[in-house]
């Protein structure tokens, strides 16, 4: 009988990294399951990938113990303050523990395959359930993080701050789960979550470090992931450097790096004279409570709006302009011209072609860095995360004037970037070892857990 992994997928951009690994399984003979973990903006379209690349999958409804009518009575009744609250996600959490552990029984797979392991999601509880019932649990990560990242992301966010009654008790008795920072004290969850989280047994060992639960594994892609790991608090044991799916990926492009650039030039109608910049466009963060008021741009259409105006001034490049896996294709709209188009394929797949690429602290940056593509770090949201500072070949800007002028004066001097290329080459194996065996290491790694 062939080994089962059931991959959980909580938002879009977890399904980008666990779609190609499932697939890859599934051709190396594993029986493979895509549980889609709740709904979100893009669900549909990864859906329907699932359907095209006939991916076994299924839905848990998240929601679904608001179906019950009593229970609607009751939340109405306590619709308002903490205890209404608290009620809400016990019930949810109640719900949640039912329904996960349900699937696993039926399913009953030998792994658990996770994206992240994130406080937001019911990653704890697949980890936690699939424990009891002999399931191992992997991340196969695309990106770290510190605690930096939740703070700049929910410091907009009134219901993380420390203000009333009850979440000063909660920060009073469990500690490792406030942050203080401008003069104020922040929990990393909403204060009736993280007391549920405790009373469940579900509280990670660091709460504002990404991936700090129980996992079995957590399978890096680089030895620079290796490094930050050990810098943000990961148990060395817990972590094993593996590289990715898409390392393979990248190595297979880039031994045919020269065939497949000019089969893109011909497929886009591009100049050959002119170098390529592909720009990955950052996700929408306004919609979060809070917005982002840390932002030069009032909204996304404008950020959108003047990002691709900075392509627009004296740029004698071609341009392929990537939407964020976030964001619904058919909602985005571009005035393409004969130098900017709209990538019809994924970033990983055109990436290793260019000549320059243009990102927001994006985990793809990583990718870049290691197929030694100079980038511009465009930080447009002013979260000044740490990640890419003072890395060989990453210019990271702060602010729009700074991002025309840097645009500009790069692609009108090739030899500067080719001189950041050369730069960058010196750390890029840092970044992602490029020998085509990701998978098998990764396969070592299954192997490993299953005779444990």
């Amino acid at each position: 009988m062939p080994r089962f992994i059931l991959f959980v997928v909580n938002t879009n951009t977890y399904f980008s990294v666990l779609f190609n690994l499932a697939r890859r399984f599934k051709a190396s003979s594993f029986a493979i399951h895509i549980v889609f973990d709740g709904g979100y903006p893009t669900l549909q379209h990864d859906i329907e990938r699932c359907r095209t690349a006939r991916l076994d999958f299924s839905i848990r409804n998240e929601y679904g113990f608001s179906n019950n009518y009593f229970i609607r009575v009751l939340q109405l009744i306590l619709s308002r303050g903490s205890l209404g609250k608290f009620v809400k996600s016990y019930l949810q959490t109640l719900y949640d523990i039912r329904s996960i552990k349900q699937l696993l029984q039926q399913k009953q797979p030998d792994f658990i395959a996770l994206a992240a392991d994130n406080v937001a999601y019911s990653t704890a509880l697949y980890i936690k359930l699939g424990h009891t019932l002999g399931i191992k649990t992997v991340v196969f990560p695309q990106w770290l993080a510190n605690a930096k990242e939740p703070v700049e992301f929910i410091i907009n966010d009134d219901d993380y701050e420390v203000k009333s009654v009850y979440s000063k008790l909660i920060a009073r008795f469990f500690p490792k789960w406030t942050f203080s920072v401008n003069g104020k004290t922040l929990l990393r969850l909403p204060a009736q979550k993280i007391l549920l989280k405790e009373l469940f047994g579900i509280s990670p060992k660091l709460p504002w470090i990404l991936h700090s639960g129980d996992a079995d594994r957590i399978a890096l892609e680089s030895r620079a992931m290796k490094a930050f790991s050990r810098r943000i608090g990961l148990p060395d044991e817990q972590t094993i450097v593996t590289g990715s799916l898409e390392l393979d990926m990248l190595c297979d492009i880039k031994k045919h790096s020269a065939i497949l650039r000019h089969k893109l030039y011909a497929r886009y109608g591009f100049a050959k004279s002119r170098p390529l910049v592909i720009t990955a466009l950052p996700p929408d963060f306004y919609t979060h409570t809070g917005g982002r008021p840390q932002s030069e741009f009032k909204n996304y259409r404008e950020l959108l709006n003047k990002w691709i105006d900075a392509f627009k001034v004296n740029n004698p490049a071609n341009l392929l302009v990537c939407v964020h896996p976030s964001v619904d294709k058919k909602n985005f709209s571009l005035a393409e011209t004969a130098y900017m188009k709209l990538c019809r394929e994924d970033l990983i797949n055109v990436l290793p072609l260019g000549d320059l690429f243009v990102a927001s602290v994006s985990a793809t940056i990583q990718w870049a860095i290691c197929v030694n593509i100079p980038t511009i770090n465009y930080d447009v949201y002013q979260y000044d995360y740490d990640e890419y500072k003072h890395v060989a070949g990453v210019i990271t800007v702060r602010d729009y004037h700074n991002f025309k002028t840097t645009l500009k004066h790069l692609t009108q001097r090739p030899a500067e970037i080719e001189e950041l290329r050369k730069k960058q080459s010196k750390i890029s194996d840092m970044w992602g070892t490029l020998d085509g065996h990701s998978f098998d290491r990764i396969q070592s790694l299954i192997d490993s857990l299953d005779k444990a």
